[in-house]
């Protein structure tokens, strides 16, 4: 079982999202940054940045992508308790761009063509969803892999 998958099966969804807001404000504190000035650099009200941080709201992957670049951290920092759990995240990072790279290369025209439909699709589906559609597409791959 993968770092990532583990961690999303024994993780209540409060419980990413207080993980989430806890490595938002710790990274924030670490860049001596305000509350303020963070949001203005996300071109975001500093009121829902609140309530992301107090984990009453959920942040987009989007968003989490941009605090990412903003605050130096790397992706998998903001989903993990420490830095020996950031490092096999990224590690299993670059095996997935891999295996993605086989599975594209190994692919038929009609599954490229559900894959495209499914990458272009994903960032406009509310933070739930893109939970389901990171689902079928690992579904999608393992079938492609047997």
């Amino acid at each position: 079982m993968n770092t990532t998958r583990a961690l999303l099966e024994i993780a209540s969804p409060k419980d990413v999202r207080r993980l989430v807001a806890d490595r938002i404000l710790k990274a924030r504190s670490e860049r001596k940054m305000k509350q303020e000035e963070l949001a203005n650099r996300l071109d975001i009200s500093s009121s829902y940045l609140s309530k992301i941080e107090t984990a009453k709201q959920v942040p987009t992957v989007k968003l989490i992508e941009k605090m990412s670049k903003v605050l130096g951290k790397s992706l998998a920092y903001f989903f993990v308790k420490n830095k020996q759990e950031e490092m096999w995240l990224e590690i299993e990072e670059d095996v997935r761009k891999r295996e993605i790279a086989k599975v594209l290369s190994e692919s038929t025209d009609n599954q490229l063509k559900g894959i495209y439909n499914i990458v272009t699709t994903y960032p406009k589906l509310p933070g739930d969803y893109q939970f389901i559609a990171q689902a079928m597409v690992e579904s999608l791959a393992n079938g492609w892999k047997r």
